[in-house]
């Protein structure tokens, strides 16, 4: 388990920041893209890992709106040839502040904001040191996959392109996980 910890409340906003954050650095740590996902988008903007990325940025723009923080309860990214054979599954519990809970005609209110250089820095530290306890590499056929698990359906689900519902989908459980030797990690972010 890894825990983050930031000195205010959580808005959706900054959770979708934290998030980002996580994705950049699994893709690069895992060895998916072999380089940092700033300089690919830099340097090599038509990349098809790039163009992914952008997309999966742009639904997760468009999930993570104050709209939607009363119902968005965990994140999931898993790692493997498909979402239902992991080799590394991450959770991410998303808790927000009852002061940045906001409706379809209002936002999250005038604390909410995004996160500071120095709060990111901090962030890629915690995952530096979460990623010096991880063996080994993923396999070549591994790729990124995304499960919110929410409460209810998103409010603005119409409005969201590029996300398929999937009552299906659970984090297998402890036996199965030592089984298929998978790797589980637990990203809490706390304020």
């Amino acid at each position: 388990m890894t825990t983050i910890s930031l000195d205010r409340c959580l808005c959706v906003h900054s959770m979708s920041q934290i998030i980002d954050i996580t994705i950049q650095t699994i893709l690069c740590h895992r060895k998916i893209i072999q380089d940092s996902m700033t300089n690919l988008i830099k340097f090599e903007p038509e990349n098809k890992n790039v163009i992914k990325y952008l997309e999966i940025c742009e639904t997760l723009r468009k999930i993570f709106k104050a709209c939607n923080s009363r119902v968005l309860k965990e994140l999931v990214i898993t790692l493997g040839p498909t979402p239902y054979m992991a080799t590394e599954i991450y959770s991410i519990p998303l808790n927000f502040c009852d002061e940045h809970t906001g409706t379809m005609d209002y936002g999250c209110g005038d604390t909410c904001s995004q996160l500071m250089n120095k709060e990111k820095m901090n962030i890629f530290r915690k995952f530096q040191q979460m990623w010096q306890t991880i063996q080994g590499s993923v396999k070549k056929n591994s790729k990124l996959f995304i499960f919110l698990r929410v409460s209810e359906p998103l409010l603005n689900f119409s409005d969201i392109e590029n996300v398929e519902e999937d009552d299906g989908f659970e984090i297998p459980d402890e036996t199965l996980i030592k089984r298929r030797n998978v790797l589980k990690y637990e990203i809490i972010v706390e304020k």
